[in-house]
């Protein structure tokens, strides 16, 4: 990735979860589009927030939501050293992801 995809703003979305706990793949898709459309420059899942209190299933399935619905307009950047709770690592290199970089925790 080029150094100038890397400016910008970047946020870092708050997850959005339903009455039974889950995860809100709506609510998130939804997120993604606002942010878009206001003119963020990429996104940023990282341990900052609740982020690092999901399972490693709820990341992954965080991470593959707003890759999904990023459909590659903006880079979305993965952390993968972030507290984990027992599952699959969704965020290490060579997993298959196809988000745009990994940060350092």
């Amino acid at each position: 990735m080029s150094a100038a995809r890397m400016r910008g703003l970047f946020p870092i979305l708050v997850t959005p979860f339903d009455e039974q706990d889950r995860i809100d793949e709506e609510s998130l898709r939804r997120l993604v589009e606002y942010n878009i459309e206001g003119g963020v420059h990429g996104f940023g899942l990282a341990g900052a927030t609740e982020f690092a209190k999901l399972t490693e299933d709820e990341r992954a399935q965080v991470t593959r939501i707003v890759i999904d619905q990023t459909g590659k307009r903006v880079p979305v950047i993965a952390t993968p050293g972030a507290p984990r709770r027992p599952g699959p690592a969704p965020t290490r290199p060579g997993d298959g992801a196809d988000r745009s970089g990994l940060r350092s925790p």
